[in-house]
């Protein structure tokens, strides 16, 4: 990953690590939505803590946002662009 200093968003290419550390939760879920808000693919998390790898090379260039959610709420989200 790089980062944009203008504008601090992360610029990927094929893939999208996202740390995270959880407890206490079920269903924890990776989706990627765009910038218009509609859903393009989620992702089961199988471990509490770690990194998932979501692949991003069928997006198109672009603004993005990822949302981790688990037990139905929000627990996380960040943007980033996808440069190919």
């Amino acid at each position: 990953h790089r980062v944009d200093r203008r504008q601090r968003q992360m610029c990927i290419r094929d893939r999208l690590n996202i740390k995270y550390a959880l407890s206490n939760v079920s269903n924890p879920e990776i989706t990627i939505y765009n910038i218009l808000g509609q859903s393009l693919q989620s992702v089961s998390v199988t471990q509490l803590n770690g990194t998932t790898t979501v692949n991003t090379g069928n997006l198109k260039d672009g603004m993005y946002f990822y949302v981790l959610k688990a037990n139905g709420q929000r627990i996380s989200s960040s943007r980033f662009n996808v440069v190919h």
